[in-house]
């Protein structure tokens, strides 16, 4: 997002104080997917936005909590069904030991890359 689009959209949300009061999570996570992708200086992404420093640290500290407890990517999940069956003889399978003591077992290299690639 353009710096004046995002400076415009946080203008909205000010108070006559000058704090910014009430800022949706959407825009949050535009500010931060912005100021990650920014390669300059903190004092430089916050003049272009029009922000005080003491301003963007909470903001961005707020966008990433956001971007953590919402469900972003929703519509690109698919559930990995587990099977309890042991392979066929002579049949190897991938193992995959997993967060809580549980084990995924993929029987091509590509499910597991796939997988990989999802959960990361």
């Amino acid at each position: 997002m353009e710096f004046a689009v995002l400076k415009k959209k946080l203008t909205s949300f000010r108070s006559k104080e000058g704090k910014l009061k009430k800022v949706p999570g959407e825009l949050l996570v535009a500010v931060l997917r912005t100021w990650e992708a920014y390669t300059g200086p903190m004092s430089e992404f916050s003049r272009e936005i029009g922000l005080r420093q003491s301003q963007l640290g909470p903001l961005i500290h707020r966008a990433r909590l956001y971007a953590k407890s919402s469900v972003q990517g929703a519509e690109d999940f698919t559930e990995i069904r587990v099977l309890e069956e042991t392979p066929p003889a002579g049949e190897s399978m991938i193992e995959l030991s997993w967060e809580g003591g549980k084990v995924i077992r993929f029987r091509r290299t590509d499910e597991l890359v796939d997988f990989l690639k999802k959960v990361a």
